[in-house]
């Protein structure tokens, strides 16, 4: 398998490239190796220029002795501190990460070093300059790799990139690691199927193997990561994994079978020796509550007025499409089970649901919801309402009052919380939000099992940082249209 993976399938057993568009391992490694040369090329240009940047600061003390030029020397330095720290690994590569931490890390340390060998040279340091290029390096070099992260995500869209995958198991949490891996392309793996006992596909991916075929079937298809639906194996399917995949340099990926858990609250701890998983529990301060509160009000409000010109356009743009409500009401469900009324823009015909009826047996959605691409109900202002999410502006008034918040769960209908399970009812726990996980995480391109788990992951997890995060997230969210029907 090691000689195949350097000279390529014709040195061993060929691979079955028919499932696969992500190149074979030893070609997507010799391609990760050119973007780390090239990661290296782009860290030495921001390093160069925060140099630059760093002398181009004059201070007006007269005290201050100017920088010795001779410090440029200190460069090639950085790049090896940047080693050091891990930052040109294959597998940061393949498996793509920013590692803000490490990147901070590495520009602290390597401007430490340059004060510490201008020093021991004797050479001139100017105190406004080794502050300039601490700065100016931690902006530049982030900028370089933000750059580059992105470019890595659309080479491993492009199958570029990418580990081939297979995901071992067929229960729901191994169909929801495939649909996950499968849409988020961008992450590095491609999943070729799945591994289990049950004959024919799953969601439209084959059941390649057995587990007694799993190390047969990793060098047929040439797989670079597994993935373990945690939820379904115990130590004994671990152990017989981590044994069949043996010497084969396969990276193994497992759940912890804990569904909805954040990986922040994770910590591996060693007891004698032996790797345990403490997860850690956390709850909302009543601080957290009332800035969650202050925040919705305060944006509410800035959004009320600001949007009052947009508000009083749409309104007139409906009116004229066939002169009926602007407004559409409908109850939904709040926080701890209250039925509120939650107000959006009118972006359907008027008898749009007694036609909903008729229109069933063409649903495009799975569980409880509703959805079509095509839906004819929508009015021709209504879709491009709904590309842009403008037709929820009148939701702000719902968060201004309290009965929704600006981040949380997808608001429910009274109909769709009859047929919840006490393990969905924990969704009860937050104010419904006009955006959310769901929104910026696929919108009505998400599957019902999916609304469920983002719904119930932000409930769990639930932080100022996190409701921060999904705003930041909403508006590129609206602005790709993806998901937006």
């Amino acid at each position: 398998m090691a000689l195949r993976f350097w000279i390529g399938p014709g040195g061993g057993i060929e691979p079955q490239p028919s499932l696969a568009k992500t190149p074979p391992r030893f070609v997507v490694a010799r391609r990760a190796e050119l973007i780390a040369a090239g990661t290296l090329l782009v860290d030495l240009t921001m390093v160069v220029l925060a140099y630059a940047v760093a002398r181009a600061i004059k201070s007006d003390r007269l005290l201050d002795l100017p920088t010795d030029p001779r410090v440029n020397a200190t460069i090639p330095f950085w790049l090896a501190v940047f080693f050091a720290y891990g930052l040109y690994g294959r597998k940061q590569i393949l498996e793509p990460a920013l590692k803000i931490t490490g990147i901070l890390g590495a520009v602290t340390t390597s401007t430490l070093l340059t004060i510490v060998i201008t020093f021991a040279f004797g050479l001139q340091l100017s105190r406004e300059w080794t502050v300039a290029l601490w700065l100016a390096s931690i902006g530049l070099v982030l900028a370089g790799r933000v750059g580059l992260f992105q470019v890595t995500h659309l080479l491993n869209r492009a199958h570029w990139l990418g580990l081939r995958t297979l995901v071992v198991g067929v229960n729901a949490e191994a169909r929801t690691l495939a649909r996950v891996l499968a849409k988020k392309r961008h992450l590095g793996y491609e999943v070729l199927g799945f591994i289990g006992l049950i004959e024919g596909p799953v969601d439209q991916l084959p059941v390649v193997g057995t587990m007694d075929e799993l190390r047969q079937k990793v060098m047929d298809f040439d797989i670079g990561a597994i993935f373990i639906a945690g939820s379904g194996a115990g130590p004994d399917v671990l152990n017989q994994i981590d044994r069949s995949l043996d010497g084969l340099g396969v990276r193994i990926r497992t759940s912890l079978g804990i569904p909805h858990l954040a990986a922040s609250r994770v910590v591996v701890q060693a007891v004698d020796g032996m790797a345990m998983l403490a997860v850690q529990r956390t709850q909302p301060s009543e601080f957290d509550l009332r800035m969650k509160r202050a925040m919705d009000v305060a944006l509410s409000l800035i959004g009320l007025v600001l949007g009052l010109p947009f508000v009083i356009a749409i309104a007139i743009a409906i009116k004229l499409t066939d002169g009926g409500k602007i407004i559409f009401a409908q109850k939904r469900v709040g926080a701890d089970g209250a039925l509120f009324t939650m107000y959006k823009f009118r972006t359907m015909v008027s008898a749009a649901e007694s036609m909903r009826t008729q229109l069933m047996h063409i649903n495009e959605a799975d569980g409880a919801l509703f959805k079509m691409r095509r839906d004819p109900r929508v009015t021709r202002v209504g879709r491009r309402l709904r590309q842009l999410g403008l037709d929820e502006l009148p939701q702000l008034v719902n968060v201004f009052l309290g009965e929704m918040s600006l981040v949380g769960p997808r608001p429910a209908l009274p109909d769709e919380m009859a047929s919840w399970s006490p393990e969905l009812a924990v969704r009860l726990k937050a104010k419904p939000g006009l955006t959310g996980l769901w929104q910026v995480s696929g919108r009505h391109e998400l599957a019902f099992e999916d609304y469920v788990r983002y719904d119930l992951f932000y409930v769990e997890n639930w932080s100022l940082r996190l409701d921060l995060q999904i705003i930041a997230r909403t508006i590129p969210a609206l602005l790709s249209r993806a998901g937006a029907f």
